[in-house]
């Protein structure tokens, strides 16, 4: 039970790493290109994709792996789900 409990605490951190990443990376970019946007709503994530062509490297990759995890994610419920 403890094991249970520890591991899904370990992988609830992971994830809100994963998550926390791109908005760390991407903090220049915000500022850059949606400073003047509010957030919430998705109105924040509308601007930085309304600029992807032109975001930093780290942003990029950020988002990218983020991306990557959600896809991984995805396919293991699948692959549950079909067992």
């Amino acid at each position: 039970m403890i094991g249970a409990c520890f591991s899904l605490g370990v992988a609830a951190a992971a994830l809100a790493e994963t998550a926390e990443r791109p908005h760390a990376a991407c903090k220049a970019d915000r500022e850059k290109f949606c400073k003047d946007v509010k957030p919430g709503e998705g109105r924040m994530r509308d601007c930085i994709m309304s600029h992807k062509d032109e975001l930093s490297d780290g942003c990029k990759a950020a988002h990218k792996e983020r991306m990557e995890k959600r896809m991984e994610r995805r396919k293991k419920r699948r692959a549950e789900k079909a067992e």
